[in-house]
C-alpha cells in the first residue's frame, strides 16, 4: 500500500503504474464532446481488465467536487493492483493516491463514498497477502488459487486504509449505502451456505455461483444481514442501489428459470433459454423480496447499470440481442446488440418507457447517471462505425467508442455526443459534477497501450 500527495497527474499515474509513460504522446480529439482534462497515462493491455464485462473503472465526485477514481491495473510482480485516485477535475492534478493488493489478482468491482467522504469499494483477489485490517468482517484471505470479494473503506484524504476484509468468496460488484449509514455489498458468490448469524430473504438453491446481497455495520464492520439473489442457474448482482424510501434496489444477470420472480411484476418469467437481466426490491433488512421482475425479450439480455428516477422508478441500462425487445418510441433493433434504456415503475410491476439505441455493431449502456431525474445520461459502448435511428446519427472514428445520451425523464433523447477519443475506447463510468457537470472517464487504446482519458460535459 503506497499513498502520495499534490503530484502533477500524468507523473503521478506513470509511477502507480510502475510503466514507462507515453505523456505527451497526443491528447484525444476534443471537437465537439466538451473538454478533456486528462489526456494520456501509459499502460500494458495485457492485463488489462475484460472479464465477463465486469467495469473495471469507477469514478465519483465527493461533496468538494474532487473526483475519486478506482480502477485495476497492472503491478509489480505482474498481477493486477488497485488504484484508488483523488484527482482535481479543473486541472486533472491528483491531489492523492493508494494501490491496495498484493501477490495476486486484484479487481475493483463498485465504489461509493459515505456521508462522511470515506471511500468504499469492493471488488475481488486471489492474492493471499491481502491486506486484512479491522474487526468484524475478519476473515483469511484466499488460499492460492482461490477468490474471495472483498470490502474495504478507505480515509478521504486517502492516507489511511481504515477497514479491509474479505466476507465471502467470489466476487464484489456492486456497493450501495443505506439511510442508516450501512453499506450494502452485492457480486457473485461460490458458495451455497452463509453463516446462520446472516438472516436473510432466500436461501442459495444451488452450491453456486449464486447472487448475494450483505448488509454491512460500519461502526462495527459486521455483517447484519445477508440473502442469496438466484435460483438453481447461474446469477449475478450487477449494481445496487437504495431508493428514496430505504429499499434496496438489486439488477443483474440469470439463467435460472427457477428464479423467485414475482407474479405481478412487469415480466414474472424469462423468455427464453439464454441470459437475462432481472431487477428485484428488497426491504432494508434483506429479509424480503418485495418484487422481482425478469428483463428478457427472448434472446440475451446483461445489465450493467442502474439509477433511481421521478417518483422512484428504476432506469436499467445494458444490452439486448433480441429483436423484440419494447420500446414505447418505436425505436428498430439494429442487430449484432443493442443499448437498452428502460425505466420501470417503483414497484417493478409497469414498464413505463423503453428504448433501444445501435447500429450495425454491438452496443451496450455501460454506465447510467441522472440528475434528480430530469435528466438522464448513458455511457454507451459501441463497436458501430455509425449510430443510426436518431435525428443526428453518431459517427465512431475509432471502431469501438464512447457516446453519451442525454435523455429527458421519459427516456426522450435531448441529445446524443460523441465522447470517446479517435482511439478504440472502452470502460466508460460517469458522474454528476459540481455546476451541472457530467464527468465522463473511459480507457483509449491504441498499439497495445492505453491512456486514461476525463472529459466533462455540461448537462444542460
Amino acid at each position: 500500500m503506497r499513498n502520495q500527495s499534490m503530484i502533477p497527474g500524468i507523473l503521478l499515474l506513470t509511477a502507480l503504474l510502475f510503466l514507462p509513460t507515453t505523456a505527451g504522446a497526443g491528447a484525444p480529439d476534443t471537437s465537439g464532446i466538451g473538454t478533456v482534462i486528462y489526456p494520456a497515462i501509459g499502460v500494458n493491455l495485457i492485463n488489462a481488465p475484460a472479464i465477463m464485462g465486469i467495469k473495471q473503472l469507477h469514478l465519483r465526485a465527493n461533496q468538494s467536487g474532487d473526483l475519486i477514481i478506482a480502477a485495476a491495473t497492472p503491478g509489480k510482480n505482474g498481477d493486477n493492483d488497485i488504484i484508488v485516485a483523488r484527482v482535481d477535475p479543473d486541472d486533472a492534478t491528483v491531489l492523492s493516491w493508494m494501490t491496495i493488493g498484493g501477490k495476486g489478482d486484484d479487481w475493483v468491482g463498485g465504489l461509493i463514498l459515505d456521508r462522511r467522504g470515506r471511500i468504499i469499494i469492493t471488488g475481488s483477489t486471489d492474492s493471499p497477502d491481502f491486506p486484512m485490517i479491522g474487526g468484524g468482517l475478519m476473515t483469511p484471505p484466499p488460499k492460492t488459487g482461490g477468490k474471495k470479494a472483498f470490502l474495504c473503506r478507505i480515509s478521504p484524504d486517502l492516507k489511511t486504509l481504515e477497514q479491509s476484509s474479505t466476507p465471502v468468496a467470489g466476487d464484489g460488484l456492486g456497493l450501495a449505502l443505506g439511510k442508516d449509514g450501512s453499506i450494502y455489498m452485492g457480486g457473485r458468490t461460490i458458495t451455497g451456505i452463509f453463516p446462520e448469524k446472516w438472516p436473510g430473504a432466500t436461501p442459495a438453491l444451488s452450491p453456486g455461483p449464486n447472487g448475494f446481497i450483505l448488509r454491512v455495520n460500519q461502526n462495527s464492520w459486521q455483517v447484519a444481514n445477508a440473502t442469496f439473489i438466484g435460483g438453481r442457474g447461474i446469477d449475478w448482482v450487477k449494481a445496487i442501489i437504495v431508493n428514496k424510501i430505504g429499499d434496496l434496489v438489486a439488477v443483474g444477470d440469470t439463467d435460472s428459470i427457477d428464479f423467485p420472480f414475482s407474479e405481478d411484476a412487469w415480466q414474472p418469467r424469462i423468455n427464453s433459454n439464454d441470459n437475462a437481466g432481472f431487477a428485484v426490491i428488497l426491504d432494508p433488512e434483506l429479509k424480503k423480496i418485495k418484487t422481482a421482475t425478469a428483463i428478457n425479450a427472448g434472446q440475451t439480455e446483461v445489465i450493467h447499470d442502474l439509477s433511481i428516477g421521478r417518483n422512484d422508478s428504476v432506469i436499467i441500462t445494458g444490452w439486448t440481442s433480441s429483436p423484440n425487445f419494447p420500446s414505447t418510441r418505436g425505436d428498430s433493433y439494429h442487430g449484432n446488440g443493442d443499448c437498452f434504456v428502460v425505466r420501470l415503475s417503483s414497484d417493478l410491476t409497469k414498464l413505463e418507457d423503453a428504448r433501444i439505441f445501435g447500429g450495425k455493431g454491438m452496443d451496450a449502456g455501460r454506465a447510467l447517471v441522472n440528475e434528480a431525474g430530469t435528466f438522464i445520461v448513458v455511457a454507451m459502448e459501441s463497436k458501430s462505425p455509425r449510430i443510426t435511428g436518431i435525428k443526428q446519427p453518431l459517427t465512431n472514428p475509432g471502431g469501438k467508442d464512447i457516446d453519451l445520451l442525454f435523455l429527458g425523464p421519459n427516456l426522450k433523447l435531448l441529445r446524443p455526443e460523441y465522447s470517446g477519443t479517435d482511439l478504440p475506447d472502452y470502460n466508460p463510468a460517469l458522474a454528476l459534477g459540481i455546476g451541472n457537470r457530467i464527468i465522463l472517464t473511459g480507457i483509449a487504446a491504441e498499439k497495445g497501450k492505453a491512456r486514461l482519458f476525463l472529459s466533462e460535459h455540461n448537462l444542460y
